[in-house]
């Protein structure tokens, strides 16, 4: 299993043993996942900008990863079981669930500097599920996750991430299930699969045994066709009033 391989490989970086060459590339293929934010930044923004990222930066304030530059943590791991009350397709917790493509991906300190998340650009290829009313094919939102990396002025980098969870990487189509916030077009993610080449990557993987393990290696339009049964079922179970 990939989390085991990347547990293994993070046990061997430096000051717990020797790395060797297939432990770095794991943990350089992990990393590379998470975008960087620096703890030391220039504000810059506009007002208008300013209050808009405060926003979206307080749901991770007073954050379990607990960032602190004067320990400067080189892997502060998350492990809260979060994907306990997730099916493997979660449509009844979901606001949205899409396909689209990640066009960018950056990384922000919340605003008490407790806490990291990383937030994807994506644009829409296709609309499943949308209770928000703001999703269109062709457009753009933002999506957030709690993790990333954090470069701090010494230049040394923490990464934060929960365990099980994958960020989505630019240039790759991903199916999302995402919960909706009041602001237009910013959404946080539930959780989700890689599409390539006509199968099913997994983006998450909260256990061997978790249904979403269910989907690794299955056919592209197998996955969605079984997101629309589910949305389907969803919606006779709950019709609207």
């Amino acid at each position: 299993m990939l989390l085991a391989a990347i547990v293994s490989a993070i046990a061997g970086r430096p000051g717990n043993k020797k790395q060797n060459p297939l432990q770095q590339s794991i943990i350089s293929e992990f990393e590379s996942q998470f975008p960087i934010a620096d703890y030391e930044t220039q504000d810059t923004l506009s007002p208008e900008a300013r209050a808009v990222r405060q926003l979206r930066s307080s749901k991770f304030d007073k954050s379990s990863q607990a960032i602190d530059p004067k320990v400067e943590a080189e892997v502060t791991t998350d492990l809260s079981h979060w994907g306990a009350e997730l099916s493997a397709l979660p449509v009844d917790k979901s606001s949205g669930v899409i396909v689209g493509e990640v066009t960018d991906t950056k990384a922000y300190l919340s605003n008490d500097k407790t806490g990291v998340y990383s937030e994807f650009t994506l644009q829409v290829d296709k609309v499943l599920k949308d209770d928000s009313k703001q999703l269109s094919v062709g457009c753009s939102i933002l999506i957030a996750r709690s993790g990333g990396r954090v470069r701090f002025s010494t230049g040394r980098i923490g990464q934060f991430y929960t365990a099980g969870q994958g960020m989505p990487r630019v240039g790759q189509q991903y199916v999302l299930f995402l919960s909706g916030s009041q602001e237009q077009k910013y959404f946080y993610l539930l959780t989700g699969y890689e599409l390539r080449e006509g199968h099913v990557l997994l983006l998450d993987n909260p256990g061997s045994r978790h249904p979403i393990t269910a989907y690794k290696g299955k056919d592209e339009l197998s996955l969605l066709k079984d997101i629309q049964a589910a949305i389907a079922k969803t919606s006779q179970a709950t019709p609207d009033r």
